[in-house]
This record gives structure tokens, sequence and C-alpha cells, in this order.
């Protein structure tokens, strides 16, 4: 079963629990809406998102260790002289344990047992060859035991993850379920774990994102990541301020998230960029003033809004903000700057 599949199943798992949480706490207050600390909608977010969330963390997570840990079981088959050999040697051998444990899952049983007795020396290695051959795998040279071993093991091993990460998925997702069902009560404060859960998706994204700016800055410049940054920071908002579910407006917190983790990032590294080393201090200290100020009026106008209109336009206003202070930058910082090669970390970046 895909990853995809597994993804899809969850999703409509999460659904169905989204309805029967909401009909749970109709029922444990036999009717009496009134009774519920929150609205019925929020113990159906609260049931969705204990079945769901923790099986698709678990998903992601093996889906970007699946590689290198199935990678790691099947070197261990190797003799130490390849181990001990270059990164490009080791990478040409891998390549060619990975077509082999390609090609294993095509064979039927006495094909599978001739490759069998070739790892263990029973019979030739062209012998193992030629019934490879049969079904794709083309081979520059006979493979020796050791290719043979590793390829078994990781074939093995792919199919153990194909095998048990379903099982694993939607056993974590049933123990979220039941146990989120029990603990549905009319004092169960399920709007405030729904809330905490929204405000953990954008600091999550912040976190993730905002490492991988300076990288990505140095890469292909600090004006073309600002305006990546400023433009998803945007997005976000806007869809935060249109969302009319407490699910559009997690995902879009996330989608602010990714932006805003690099405003902050870029705009320091930007000084670096743009100002004399000896007048960066008073820069960085101007800076710091106006994020402290901010920081304190900020959730007093926010609240003036909200009491005013609506919750919806503390994020909308971002937007005319965001495009008058994008503008500005965009007048201001040269369009051509140095970058820099450097390697980044995608896989640890994801986990």
């Amino acid at each position: 079963m895909s990853s995809l599949t597994i993804l899809a199943i969850l999703a409509i798992a999460g659904i169905v629990a989204f309805f029967i949480g909401r009909l749970r706490s109709i029922q444990v207050c036999d009717g009496h809406q009134q009774e519920l600390h929150s609205r019925p909608s929020y113990y159906g977010y609260y049931l969705a998102i204990l079945t769901a969330l923790p099986a698709v963390v678990l998903l992601a997570v093996w889906s970007v260790a699946e590689r290198p840990v199935t990678k790691y079981v099947a070197m261990q088959e190797l003799p130490p002289t390849v181990l001990q050999g270059t990164d490009a040697e080791k990478a040409l051998t891998m390549s060619v344990v990975d077509n082999i444990a390609e090609g294993l899952p095509k064979l039927d049983p006495e094909e599978y047992e001739v490759l069998r007795k070739a790892r263990f020396g029973f019979v030739t290695s062209s012998d193992a060859r030629d019934v490879l051959g049969k079904h794709g795998v083309v081979l520059g040279s006979d493979p020796d035991r050791s290719l043979l071993a590793a390829a078994d093991e990781l074939a093995s091993a792919r199919a153990t993850s194909r095998l048990w990460l379903p099982i694993a998925c939607f056993g974590l997702a049933a123990l979220g379920f039941l146990w989120g069902y029990t603990r549905i009560r009319p004092e169960l404060r399920s709007r405030n774990i729904v809330e905490r859960v929204m405000r953990s998706g954008l600091f999550l994204a912040s976190t993730v994102a905002a490492p991988l700016y300076g990288k990505l800055g140095d890469l292909y410049g600090r004006r073309s990541m600002v305006f990546v940054s400023v433009g998803l920071f945007l997005a976000g908002s806007l869809l935060c301020g249109i969302s009319t579910s407490m699910v559009g407006l997690i995902v879009s917190r996330a989608i602010q998230g990714l932006g805003g983790g690099g405003l902050f990032v870029l705009a320091l590294s930007v000084v670096g960029d743009v100002i004399p080393p000896k007048e960066r201090g008073k820069i960085q200290g101007m800076f710091a003033a106006v994020f402290s100020i901010s920081s304190m009026i900020g959730p007093l106008i926010g609240g003036w809004v909200v009491e005013q209109f609506s919750w919806h336009w503390i994020f909308l206003i971002n937007v005319p903000l965001g495009i008058l202070a994008v503008a500005g930058f965009a007048l201001s910082f040269p369009a051509h700057v140095a970058t820099h090669q450097h390697r980044i970390d995608w896989f640890g970046a994801l986990a």
C-alpha cells in the first residue's frame, strides 16, 4: 500500500471522526448543548485531530526515514572493503544493489531460489545474472555474493516496511480515536486544545523554515527569498482571513508560518549585505526596538480590530501592509547580490 493511499484513508478517517465526535458531544449532554464547554464542532475537530494527526506524523517521518534505514540494513551485508571506500564507490555499489532489489519481487519461487543459492555459493553468480536478466535487470558483470545478499536484505526490508507501515498507522489512528472518544465530556475544553494545535502549526512551520531560508538566501540571493517569504506569508494571511472552517484555518496558519519563518532571518541577513560593519550594531538595535514596540501594541490593536470588525481582519490587514512593505523593499534593495553554493539537508529538514 502506497503512502498516498494511506494518507487518503487517514483523511477519510479524520472526516468520519469529526462527525462522530460532534454527535458524541451532543449525546453526552443529552441534547442540552448549553452545558458543553465548546461548540459541538470543536469536539469533532478534537476527535479528528487525535485520530489522524499522530498517524500522519508517523507516516511522514517513516516516508523520510525509510530509504536511509533500509539502505543501512542492506549495507551491513557488504564487505569492509566496500564500506571503507569513497562515497562515489559506495554510491555505485548501492545503485547495483538497488537495481537487483527492484527485480527480486518479479521472480517466481523457483527463480528466487536460484538467487538464494547463488547468495550462499551453491550455484554460480552467472546463473543469478541470467535469472535477473529475464526480468529486465541488466548487470554489467556477474554479481558477487555480497551484492546478492545486500539486495536480498534490501528487498526484504522494503517488503516489511510496506507490510507494517499501514498496520502501524491505522493502529495508531484507532488508538487515538478510542482514547479521544472516551474523553469527550461536557467539561472537556476541546476549543482550547484545537486552538493550541492551530498555533502549533504556525510555530512548527516557522521553526522548520527559518534555517532553510538562510541557506536558500545564499544559493539564490536574499532579494529573491524575501519575495518568496513575504509572498507565502501574505498568501497564508489571505487564506486565514477567508477561512470558513477550523481545518482551513490550521492549514492556512501553517502556510503563513512557512513564510513568516524567513522574515526575521532574512531581515537580519539583509543588514549584513547592505549595511557597513560599523553601522550594523545601530541598525540591529533599531530592529530590536521596533520588534519590541510592535510586540506590545500589536495585541492591543488586534483586540480592537476583532471587537470593531471581526477576527478575519487581523489576518486580512497583513495583505495591504505587506504589499507596501515588499514594494518599498523592491525599490530600495539592489537587484544583484552575490550567491554562494551550499548543500541543503532536505531529509533532515523534513524529519
